[in-house]
């Protein structure tokens, strides 16, 4: 009588197709993965840029100085923000000297937009707007105390609606809008 022997254990073939299913499963994860992450620093950039806003519309509410006199924040369109830190200004009036602004101390450190993140566009009323605008909150009494008004070149602009379009260097598709609508005085995004 001879006697076979069994062998446990798993087949090079078993282990080959095992490895061939982790292979195909990790391929079909990386773009998603990849996507999710760019997804993820828009939203991040999006809602602390919305912050931002909320930031100078609050702080122009309860101002920290007597002699507060607005809070603006600048844009620059078609520039790469990734990495460069979107400022609050604060602009005080001492009698008698004229307006002067400076960075809020404590907020320069609390935006700083994605690396992959461009304002893509600055849209007042639908539309396109030049190179720079700021928002302005102005400080007051009532009715006046966090009025949001925009600005270009020094001029105070008529416009009742801004549009901050962000978009991502990576992903040309992925784009959020940060509206500012002075007629209902909300600041949002979609």
């Amino acid at each position: 009588m001879s006697k076979t022997q069994i062998k446990s254990g798993y087949t090079l073939i078993e282990m080959l197709v095992v490895i061939a299913i982790m292979v195909l499963l990790i391929t079909m994860a990386i773009p998603f993965d990849l996507s999710y992450r760019k997804k993820a620093e828009m939203k991040q950039s999006v809602k602390q840029l919305r912050a931002l806003f909320w930031e100078a519309q609050a702080r122009a509410l309860a101002p920290s100085s007597k002699y507060a006199t607005s809070y603006k924040i600048d844009l620059i369109k078609n520039a790469a923000v990734g990495g460069v830190t979107v400022n609050v200004q604060e602009c005080l009036t001492v009698p008698p000297a004229a307006e002067s602004c400076s960075i809020v101390p404590g907020l320069q450190e609390k935006v700083v937009l994605g690396n992959n993140i461009t304002v893509k566009d600055i849209q007042l009323d639908g539309a396109s707007t030049a190179i720079l605008t700021r928002t302005s909150f102005l400080v007051g009494n009532g009715r006046t105390a966090g009025q949001i008004s925009f600005i270009q070149n020094g001029v105070t602009l008529n416009k009742n609606k801004m549009d901050v379009i962000l978009g991502s260097k990576l992903d040309t598709t992925l784009s959020y809008d940060i509206i500012v609508d002075i007629p209902t005085n909300s600041i949002t995004y979609k």
